[in-house]
């Protein structure tokens, strides 16, 4: 498969046609190493980029939570009531505190165990980084490891989430890492199974039916093979 700039923006419309090129290009460079370089696989991968990117609009995690949301999207053995009122956003009162609410969302008993966050602001250095969001020193360092390996580098895990938040190819990288190392999603792909694998990369399906309009984009845009 040689994914195109042209059938990427099918894909990801609000994609300017320039970065939908340089994109596609690191796409045919990097999927094959991860042995993804497949309609019947991508079309998966590229429905769950698609969402967690915002179409490759970001690299990196938003925590720019208002007290409604934070309280929705985390229980309350994640973060305290006074905690939400303390540092989530109220329009025209205050704004978000972002680096706070990620080191006790993905601090505490929760991060050390889930996450493998350790140390005092690693909740907000390890906040979710790269188109399918790696979170926590743990993953992080899983994917440095794998990557330093593999590619004969020898970068540190600050070093390499700074790399996957400002840099595509790392980005890319990280993202085939999750689908293909990590989560081991390729035959899930190969049977069209998209609702287990929104499942194993966020943990529920809420999101299913947005993931399904980027798996049906993708499939019209790049037939099976």
């Amino acid at each position: 498969m040689k994914l195109s700039g042209a059938q990427l923006k099918k894909i990801c419309p609000t994609l300017p046609m320039d970065k939908a090129c340089h994109i596609a290009h690191l796409m045919n460079q990097v999927l094959p190493l991860y042995d993804m370089d497949d309609p019947n696989i991508f079309h998966e991968f590229i429905a769950n980029v698609a969402i967690e990117s915002k179409e490759f609009q970001t690299l990196v995690e938003n925590m720019n939570y208002s007290t409604e949301v934070l309280r929705d999207t985390f229980g309350k053995h994640r973060i305290s009531d006074a905690d939400v009122m303390k540092y989530g956003a109220i329009k025209g009162k205050q704004k978000a505190n972002q680096q706070m609410i990620a080191n006790i969302v993905y601090g505490g008993t929760f991060g050390k165990n889930e996450l493998g966050n350790i140390h005092q602001n690693d909740g907000w250095i390890f906040r979710g980084a790269g188109w399918l969001q790696i979170t926590g020193r743990k993953n992080q360092t899983l994917f440095t490891v794998y990557y330093n390996n593999r590619f004969g580098t020898n970068h540190t895990i600050e070093q390499m989430v700074d790399l996957i938040r400002t840099d595509y190819y790392y980005a890319a990288h990280s993202a085939c890492w999750v689908f293909a190392v990590a989560k081991k999603l390729i035959p899930y792909a190969i049977t069209d199974n998209l609702k287990a694998i929104v499942k194993k990369i966020v943990g529920g399906i809420s999101t299913l039916d947005n993931r399904h309009k980027y798996y049906l984009r993708a499939i019209k845009a790049i037939p099976h093979g």
